[in-house]
């Protein structure tokens, strides 16, 4: 026995510690009960009372109703559902077999399917067999416990199911269905009540042994020359649904002259892409009577149990063909693909693509994605300057570029003597540049202005596809300064070529005429390239490689606009003679610094002036990102009016001042920064102090 000096009379500990205990007991009570009202809301999911049972269908229904998904609350939050998943279980490939699934919203609250009042929430296709479809509602559905929702699961059949086939699906498990408490972006809940499967619905009426289907690499409606073989004019599949069938021959139906088309062939498309390639296989080929038919055997080609198998026809167009007619084929009916089959599905007549005919191919000249943008300039003496970049392109039939007129107009020069080459070349990798990668096609000189440069081996331009070519000029040691040259394509005469399959010369398209650049011959002038996006001096101005294009520009930061420091910086590009300006900022101003380039390709800002005090700091600029930042070590004094030289990595620092009231600090020091390892030394000093000096370095 103790005394409490708190109530001052005697009382047992143990009292104490059981009244702790039952509070303890009271608090928890009440959290779970707090706990179990907040969670008490579930979602259940079962089969609606008027649920289809099992049941025999035709394999063409429409509108057959799979599935009743009936939805309930328990609890006094509302839940939100945005989305169904179902899943097919059934024999029946339904990928093939239906065309839509559908979920629809009972709204009348009969819960019976019509059509006509309740609300399609979304539609959707099965891409595999036994696959699934996501229904995503475009609003979520309130399910609350005095509002319960039923959905209908609704299926368009194909036709294509053979008798005996099964449909059934299911709602596998709770992540099927998507919803939420409180609101659409509350707090997910799942669905209990779950797996759910319908019924069997079984097909014993239209069932089909084989089925016709349009192919899934479809051949387009094209134009094309006379004697161009092999053109894909028919895509079709065969789905058989039973063992044991054949493919004994296959009937087409010509729509134009027959005249027009020499051979027609069948193919096995194992690759399914709509045109012949390496792995497709002939199973046929055959001429079409003059009344438009062509039977095609096919000796008896095995059709396997559930193979899709994708048939692929062809044209070889006659070379007697008219110009502007138009052919196409198509299979006229069910009885015009002779198999071992008792039944047959499919949309028929089933057509193919429309071919129309032409004399002869076309070839297509424009200027090339890395034409010069600017007039080019070149010292006398110079060779293998790029004047243009042309892409050749060739439509209906591949084309051989084989000759090519070239006329180069000049200003205060003659060509005939000043340009002592001119060359064609095949830009192999489209840079617009002549690289190793790329090969000279024909040289020549003008002779009147003009030169013919015959091509050693013609330029073969595949059909639908292109070609880029340069056009190259070597400037004389003779050439006069201030000259200019400019080489052209005047006129379609200027232009030889011949199609692979019309042995005609191809309809040349361009806009005469194609001009190059102007080669400008500059010797001992400047040349006007604009103007800075700001004016500045004591700025630095630093050559770099730019890694966005691989090519060299011209890096301008800080400096001093009359009124005050700069912290910005541009960018020279001395191929389109523009100045960019940068939107990064130098991490501080600076007037009077200096510059290097990096052995990485970075460049390095060192000291000057910012406005207020010299600095001793140091930022690096990165070409591939267009950012500056500040390096991490400083230096050993502060300077401007300094300068810098790079040997391997190591970055010496000479001279310079610094201004201190009142007076200045001339420094003699040399420090030493080894940028590959990071750390930085006195070197030496120089003899004398020095400031606006020049200095060079070999």
């Amino acid at each position: 026995m103790k005394r409490c000096k708190r109530f001052g009379e005697v009382t047992d500990v143990r009292w104490f510690q059981w009244f702790l205990l039952f509070s303890v007991l009271v608090f928890g009570a009440c959290r779970r009960e707090k706990h179990s009202v907040k969670g008490s809301t579930v979602l259940m999911v079962r089969a609606g009372p008027n649920n289809p049972d099992d049941t025999n269908i035709s394999a063409d229904q429409k509108g057959l109703v799979l599935l009743h998904i009936l939805m309930e609350v328990e609890g006094r939050s509302a839940v939100y559902v945005s989305q169904i998943t179902v899943h097919a279980t059934g024999s029946a490939d339904e990928a093939t077999d239906v065309d839509t699934l559908y979920l629809y919203c009972d709204m009348d609250g009969s819960q019976d399917f019509d059509v006509a009042s309740d609300y399609l929430i979304a539609a959707g296709n099965f891409n595999t067999d036994d696959g699934y479809v996501t229904f995503v509602f475009p609003q979520p559905v309130m399910v609350t416990e005095s509002r319960s929702v039923v959905f209908f699961v609704v299926a368009d059949l194909s036709g294509h199911a053979a008798n005996g086939d099964t449909f059934s699906l299911c709602l596998s498990d709770a992540g099927d269905v998507l919803s939420n408490v409180g609101s659409a972006g509350g707090t997910r809940i799942f669905a209990k009540g779950l797996p759910l499967a319908s019924a069997t619905f079984t097909v014993t009426k239209g069932g089909a042994e084989l089925n016709l289907l349009s192919g899934s690499g479809l051949p387009p409606s094209v134009e094309t020359v006379r004697g161009h073989p092999q053109i894909a004019v028919m895509q079709f599949r065969l789905y058989a649904r039973i063992d044991g069938i054949s493919l004994s021959s296959v009937r087409l139906h010509l729509s134009g002259p027959a005249i027009a088309v020499d051979t027609v062939s069948l193919w096995l498309d194992a690759d399914e892409n709509g045109h012949i390639g390496a792995q497709d296989v002939k199973i046929s080929e055959g001429r079409f009577s003059p009344l438009g038919e062509v039977v095609l055997p096919c000796g008896a080609f095995g059709l396997p149990r559930r193979v899709m198998q994708t048939f692929l026809v062809t044209f070889d167009i006659s070379l007697a063909a008219s110009a502007g007619v138009a052919v196409s084929c198509y299979i006229d009916d069910f009885s015009d693909i002779e198999t071992t089959a008792g039944v047959v599905s499919g949309s028929v007549p089933y057509w193919g693509a429309t071919v129309s005919v032409r004399d002869a191919g076309r070839l297509r000249i424009t200027k090339g994605s890395a034409h010069p943008a600017i007039q080019v300039a070149a010292r006398p003496n110079q060779s293998g300057v790029v004047v243009a970049q042309l892409r050749i392109s060739a439509d209906f039939e591949p084309i051989s570029l084989e000759e090519l007129t070239l006329s180069v107009a000049a200003g205060g020069g003659d060509p005939d003597s000043d340009i002592s080459k001119i060359a064609i070349w095949y830009d192999a990798d489209s840079d617009g540049k002549a690289t190793v990668a790329d090969t000279e096609l024909a040289s020549g000189t003008t002779s009147g202005g003009t030169v013919s440069l015959s091509l050693t081996v013609p330029l073969q331009i595949e059909e639908n596809s292109y070609a880029d070519i340069l056009i190259l000029m070597d400037v004389a040691r003779n050439a006069p300064r201030k000259a200019d040259y400019t080489v052209s394509i005047q006129d379609m005469s200027a232009i030889s070529a011949l199609g692979k399959y019309s042995l005609l010369g191809p309809e040349i398209s361009a806009t005469f005429p194609v001009n190059a650049q102007t080669l400008v011959v500059l010797f001992d002038h400047f040349l006007d390239v604009g103007s800075m996006r700001k004016a500045r001096f004591q700025h630095t101005a630093t050559p770099f490689l730019d890694p966005v294009d691989n090519r060299w520009k011209v890096l301008i930061c800080g400096g001093f606009d009359g009124n005050s420091v700069l912290d910005d910086a541009e960018i020279y590009d001395p191929h389109t003679r523009t100045f960019t300006q940068l939107s990064a900022k130098m991490t501080t101003p600076r007037m009077n610094h200096c510059a290097v380039l990096l052995p990485d390709g970075k460049v390095m800002l060192i000291g000057g002036f910012d406005g207020n005090f010299t600095t001793n700091s140091i930022e690096i600029f990165d070409p591939a990102t267009r950012t500056f930042t500040d390096y991490s070590i400083l230096m050993r004094h502060r300077r401007e009016d300094l300068t810098a030289f790079r040997f391997g990595s190591d970055i010496y620092i000479f001279c310079g001042f610094a201004y201190y009231q009142p007076g200045l600090f001339f420094a003699t020091a040399v420090e030493r920064l080894d940028y590959q390892n990071g750390f930085l030394t006195l070197y030496g000093n120089v003899s004398y102090y020095r400031m606006l000096y020049g200095s060079c370095a070999t």
